[in-house]
């Protein structure tokens, strides 16, 4: 286990008094000797994972307290509040949270699930699912792929629960380390699904620990696996019963972090009806303008990009991440998908009691995708573009022969906008003619739903900063379409270009892309 960092601060120190974790490495800061504390906070270089407030003193600067721990990690307790006055704008830029005298003992011992370091996140994809042997079931089943976004099965899954498939790879766990799990699926019909799940030791495969059974309903919530005894591995396997249709995605599995958050301490995962998912984590710093809004590029390790860079910049901030397909699907989704973002944005802005033009809408790659969508329905003071990516259904049809058998993953982003959006699918599709095929059809709609958008927007106060990549190969025409459709507009819009191919100087994109976004802190809100 990795060391988790706690510092406390307060009249007695709670390593004396209940059992700790080997690997939480507790650090107590006596207030008793006020003088002493001040000297050892002002000494302080590191931010630790977890500060737990349990006395003060009134002569102790309260900015000592400001970078010892990020939002959602500082606790406090009823000791404090005497203190409250001074501390509460403190306490709330941290969204701290109060700890009652009755709970502090179950508190230490679930400290370790909840504020361990970093994020973790991965997934087990539909290529990876082995149907069962035994053809049965699945004899008049109709079975298909879906790209790398759904395996499909159509037909009669008998009367009860049958073993259906499982997964070519087991999925390690680690002791004391608790697992949530999610899985993607659609279903048309009269089915029903469960997930089984077992656990075998490492190292003796054959030495069964634990088993788990969870139905749909449990599965409308992620399900939680935790090995307290040893680390194990865990095999699963998909039942089905009824008959219809059923399509399976992706199986998600996360460090759980309990109640503290998804991935970061405070992170949440949203999702509409496909079970498709958004992850966010919001960071007031501050407090003052502007929100920076970040789209997180694509990532095969699920989870957020983003967070350093953000809070180097002390401002509010919000991070959007898209764990689906292989590292992301340019967060274009069902309508529901789609609104339940913007809601998010506009939830955030509101909590901060801040307007449209006191935001910043920014990503890189991927991330382009997502800001400059969302930037066409909320019109922020800004939109920070790295590498664009702006013509999705362009960018699938390259994979042909620009970049052959190069990030096919844009053609499962074609493919799962028509599973997820059929009525608008085929609504575009039958104005065009059958000359062309429908995945270049599909993709040439895929185009227009963004700079339709574009074109429906005044973008009255917004100014757009975009670095590209002048030999680009993943959307060649990105910078120079924006420009097009920002034409004849009063719409600030200014560019950088690169030498190279859209993955050849990512370095310089990112220098760039941050010098740029510091320069609009300073001079349009006087961030130094």
């Amino acid at each position: 286990m990795d060391e988790i960092k706690v510092l406390q601060i307060g009249g007695e120190n709670w390593k004396n008094q209940y059992e700790m974790k080997p690997w939480i490495v507790w650090r107590f800061v006596d207030v008793a000797d006020p003088e002493a504390a001040v000297a050892e906070l002002s000494s302080m270089k590191e931010d630790y994972e977890l500060l737990l407030l349990d006395g003060f003193d009134a002569s102790i600067p309260i900015e000592l307290l400001e970078s010892l721990a990020d939002a959602y990690r500082v606790v406090y307790t009823t000791a404090m509040l005497p203190f409250m006055a001074a501390l509460q704008s403190y306490l709330d830029r941290k969204l701290a949270c109060l700890l009652p005298p009755e709970e502090i003992e179950d508190f230490l011992r679930k400290l370790p699930y909840r504020y361990w370091k970093g994020q973790y996140g991965t997934k087990l994809n539909p290529s990876q699912i082995q149907l069962r042997e035994d053809k049965t079931v699945l004899s008049n089943m109709d079975v298909r792929m879906e790209g790398n976004a759904y395996l499909s099965l159509e037909g009669d899954f008998g009367i009860q629960l049958n073993p259906l498939f499982t997964w070519t790879f087991n999925i390690r766990i680690e002791k004391d380390a608790p697992l949530e799990l999610w899985l993607e699926y659609r279903k048309e019909g009269l089915v029903e699904i469960s997930l089984d799940i077992r656990e075998d030791k490492e190292g003796a495969p054959a030495e069964f620990i634990h088993s788990w059974h969870f139905s749909e309903q449990d599965m409308e919530k992620p399900v939680l696996v935790l090995s307290e005894e040893t680390a194990g591995f865990l095999s699963l396997c998909i039942q089905a019963k009824g008959k219809g249709t059923l399509q399976i995605g992706p199986l998600h599995y996360r460090r759980s972090r309990l109640d503290a958050g998804a991935f970061f301490p405070g992170g949440k995962i949203h999702y509409d009806k496909n079970r498709q998912e958004f992850i966010t984590y919001f960071n007031p710093m501050d407090a003052k303008p502007p929100l920076n809004v970040y789209f997180s590029g694509y990532r095969t390790a699920e989870g957020l990009e983003g967070f350093y860079m953000l809070r180097e910049m002390k401002a509010p901030f919000l991070l959007i991440g898209d764990p689906r397909l292989e590292g992301g699907a340019s967060y274009l989704g069902s309508p529901e998908y789609e609104k339940k973002i913007l809601e998010v944005i506009e939830a955030t802005l509101q909590k901060l009691h801040f307007t449209k033009d006191q935001m910043i809408i920014s990503g890189l790659s991927m991330g382009t995708t997502g800001a400059a969508y969302y930037g066409t329905m909320l019109e922020p003071h800004a939109i920070v573009l790295g590498k664009p990516i702006l013509n999705e259904g362009k960018l699938a049809m390259c994979a042909r022969r620009i970049r052959p058998d190069d990030f096919l993953t844009s053609l499962d982003i074609v493919r799962l906008q028509r599973l997820v959006n059929p009525e608008f699918f085929e609504e575009e599709l039958s104005k065009t003619s059958g000359s062309t095929s429908s995945l270049h059809q599909a993709a040439e709609i895929l185009n227009q739903k963004i700079w339709e958008r574009f074109d429906e927007t005044a973008f009255l106060h917004t100014e757009f900063a975009i670095a590209y990549m002048n030999e680009d190969d993943y959307d060649q025409t990105g910078y120079l379409d924006i420009l097009e459709h920002l034409k004849n507009r009063e719409v600030r819009a200014y560019g950088k270009g690169i030498t190279g191919r859209h993955n050849d100087n990512t370095t310089a994109v990112v220098n760039w892309f941050k010098h740029l976004y510091k320069r609009i802190l300073k001079e349009d809100f006087g961030r130094g």
